[in-house]
Order: C-alpha cells, then sequence, then structure tokens
C-alpha cells in the first residue's frame, strides 16, 4: 500500500507575467459562461448590453469577469507594439451604468471602442500589457 502526504495548503507567489499569460485562457472561459441572467437590463432593439467588467487576482492568474445581458457572440485575439489581447463582442453595447476599471496594481490598460461602421456592429475592448505573454 502506498501512501502519499501533502501539505493542506500550497502556497506559492507568482510573477505578475505569469499571472498575465493565464489572461486569455481566463477571459475565453468566463465568457463562454456568462449568461443573460447576469445582471437585469432593459434590451433596446435585441443588443446586447455589457454591464460590468471585474478583474479580480486569482493567485496564478488574472480573473477578468464581463456581464451582459445575453450570451455573447465574440472573437478573442492578439495584437502587437505595443502588446493587447482585444475581445470583440457582435451585437453589443455598453448598459448605461457600464463603468469599467482595472485596478492600477496589474499594469493593464482598458478601453473600449462602438465600431459601428462593421455588420456586425462590434463592442471592442482593448486590454494594453505591460508586455507581450503567451496567446
Amino acid at each position: 500500500m502506498f501512501h502519499f502526504s501533502s501539505p493542506s495548503s500550497w502556497t506559492t507567489q507568482m510573477p505578475a507575467s505569469a499571472k498575465l499569460a493565464f489572461l486569455c485562457v481566463v477571459i475565453t472561459g468566463l465568457l463562454a459562461l456568462t449568461t443573460g441572467s447576469a445582471f437585469a437590463a432593459e434590451n433596446d432593439k435585441g443588443v446586447n448590453k455589457v454591464g460590468s467588467l471585474t478583474v479580480t487576482d486569482k493567485g496564478t492568474s488574472l480573473e477578468i469577469r464581463v456581464s451582459s445581458s445575453e450570451t455573447p457572440t465574440y472573437t478573442v485575439y492578439e495584437l502587437f507594439n505595443p502588446p493587447r489581447i482585444v475581445l470583440d463582442f457582435a451585437e453589443t453595447a455598453p448598459a448605461a451604468e457600464f463603468a469599467p476599471q482595472l485596478p492600477p496594481e496589474f499594469d493593464i490598460i482598458l478601453s473600449t471602442k462602438q465600431l459601428t461602421d462593421v455588420s456586425p456592429s462590434l463592442f471592442r475592448f482593448e486590454f494594453t500589457l505591460p508586455q507581450s505573454i503567451p496567446f
């Protein structure tokens, strides 16, 4: 019979660059799990409404959670010079109360933009990173 013991809890400090490495995976997973019951909002002409964006330090990763009135259709991709991760939400607009803020200690800059000159229209989140990370 074999017996393996391990500590009841593990504590490790990950550098910020390692936390950023998990950013895309966490964003994609959370967006896939977003449901229409995330917040109550009135929907104008069937347009999805983004209500909130929160960032949580999970120790080995950063969790970015986007709540919307419906399950979104989106794309995620990486850009360079400067390093960025872009999320485009189709047929989506910000809700009236939408005011995203990222904690300054993460050193990530967020900009949002409504793109109406494309079909379908897009609501863009652009996360500018302090350095390039594996995507």
